[in-house]
């Protein structure tokens, strides 16, 4: 088993389990994109195939993550704790999440649904892109709060250990769900380069 203290893996898996825990979701976007040639489409089914394995991944962990909890009920009161913290920080920075990640959930709605098109439709593209970069650079500063971060750090402890009693493959699914979205990050940044088009919320794993 992996418990080096300090290690850039134990980092990485307590960011993992912190991120299931606190990340404000932000709904994914299946748009369709442009015609991008053969190799494009090609792309696009690799970049289909990872995404599905980080989704399987993050649901397997998720659940552990709820058996922890519901095991650990003064985890779920410091996870509670810890979000209204994040939010009132987020809001100190001139953005209300709950509001955002409303108007993200219904753009996101209009997109997969088809409802629009033409100029409607890249304005609503452009105005989702802003509010998520908006939403998550205020989320970046509240984090950075020295007092959140040591709070965050001290649940993240809790929480991984918490989901390792629960299921000893904890670690492994974790490691196997970093590097899948590494992997689906890269495919989609090829994709970007190779002119097809990186859609609002492609990529997104609601984790961050």
């Amino acid at each position: 088993m992996l418990h080096w203290k300090g290690s850039p893996i134990r980092s990485g898996l307590l960011v993992a389990a912190g991120a299931l825990a606190l990340a404000l979701t932000l709904p994914a976007v299946a748009q369709q994109g442009q015609g991008g040639g053969a190799g494009a489409q090609g792309g696009e089914g690799a970049a289909m195939q990872s995404r599905a394995q980080v989704q399987e991944l993050r649901q397997q962990l998720a659940e552990i993550r709820q058996a922890a909890l519901e095991a650990n009920p003064e985890l779920e009161q410091e996870r509670q704790a810890l979000r209204d913290s994040v939010t009132e920080a987020v809001r100190a920075e001139g953005v209300d999440p709950q509001e955002d990640v409303g108007r993200l959930r219904e753009i996101a709605e209009k997109l997969r649904g088809g409802e629009v098109e033409g100029e409607e439709q890249q304005a609503l593209t452009e105005e989702y892109q802003q509010t998520r970069q908006e939403l998550l650079e205020a989320r970046r500063k509240a984090l950075s709060n020295e007092e959140i971060r040591a709070s965050r750090t001290e649940f993240q402890e809790k929480l991984l250990n918490a989901m390792k009693a629960e299921n000893a493959d904890t670690e492994g699914l974790i490691e196997q769900y970093n590097q899948a979205r590494m992997q689906l990050r890269q495919q989609m940044q090829n994709q970007q380069g190779g002119g097809a088009g990186m859609q609002p919320g492609q990529g997104d794993t609601g984790a961050e």
